[in-house]
């Protein structure tokens, strides 16, 4: 799967494409949107226990194509869900 992604962290706007797992550069228009803070970017995969990976994911928004935001969770090696 390839699908491009805009993430805005803390008011800062980045775009990249996950293809078949690899990061690379944005290509076409976003399939999906993240909004997140820095913060809750890092307890998101890195957090002392699941449930301050949980909570931050829970505040991390994803929006668009389901196979897509799934692509890009796994890049990262976000739990899907939440």
């Amino acid at each position: 799967m390839e699908a491009t992604c805009r993430v805005e962290v803390d008011g800062r706007r980045f775009e990249f494409a996950v293809t078949h797992g690899r990061l690379g550069g944005a290509r076409g228009e976003p399939l999906v949107t993240i909004t997140a803070g820095a913060a809750d970017l890092v307890a998101a995969r890195l957090g002392a226990g699941e449930a301050d990976r949980q909570a931050a994911l829970r505040r991390i928004r994803f929006d668009g194509d389901h196979d897509a935001i799934e692509a890009v969770r796994q890049a990262f090696s976000l739990p899907s869900g939440c």
